[in-house]
């Protein structure tokens, strides 16, 4: 009865095998072209070899990107840096939690430590996380661009700042120097009067 039983299920589990065999197809061939993919390119990595934003053609399959570079040139080199980073993240990851991990077995109170830390980041939301943190965070450098929106300078010219363009006028109306020294529009009305006397 052994026999029968062994024997009944070795179709089950190769064709198990190939139903797996067949999902992992699909992602060892990415992987084989991203790490192939510089050898593959038919151009360099920064050499422009179309007009910007060129459309599909005969030297770029899938266009020129901002500076005339062929994209699928540069789809093919981005792979190996894609998959480097992600097995240097996955590593790392793995190191780390296998420190924490010893870490928690040798000293209970690091172990609840870490099991209500990870507690915490399983139920937050990343984006509730971001947003918590980012207002935190230094900004990249105290230029123009990082400056608060009340110490933008002001829309109206002033005299502190003869050099603001004014705003244009609205159709139908000229600036004339008002007695300030700063234009003012005047109404199509004034206009016509004026170019009657």
């Amino acid at each position: 009865m052994s026999t029968a039983l062994t024997t009944a299920r070795a179709p089950r589990g190769s064709a198990g095998r190939g139903r797996v065999i067949r999902r992992l197809v699909p992602g060892a061939l990415l992987v084989l072209l991203a790490l192939t993919g510089p050898f593959l390119a038919a151009h360099p990595l920064d050499k422009p070899v179309t007009a910007p934003f060129a459309t599909a053609g005969d030297g770029a399959p899938l266009g020129g990107d901002q500076l005339g570079r062929d994209v699928l040139s540069r789809l093919l080199h981005g792979g190996t840096a894609l998959i480097g980073s992600g097995l240097l993240v996955a590593a790392v990851v793995t190191a780390l939690a296998a420190s924490a991990g010893r870490l928690a077995v040798l000293h209970p109170a690091v172990g609840r430590a870490v099991e209500r830390t990870a507690d915490v980041f399983i139920l937050l939301p990343p984006i509730l996380g971001i947003m918590l943190v980012a207002p935190a965070w230094p900004a990249a450098d105290d230029g123009p661009s990082s400056a608060p929106p009340s110490s933008w300078a002001p829309l109206t010219p002033s005299a502190s700042s003869p050099e603001q363009p004014l705003p244009s006028p609205t159709p139908g109306t000229s600036r004339q120097p008002s007695p300030a020294g700063n234009p003012s529009p005047t109404p199509p009305l004034a206009n016509a009067i004026g170019a009657n006397s």
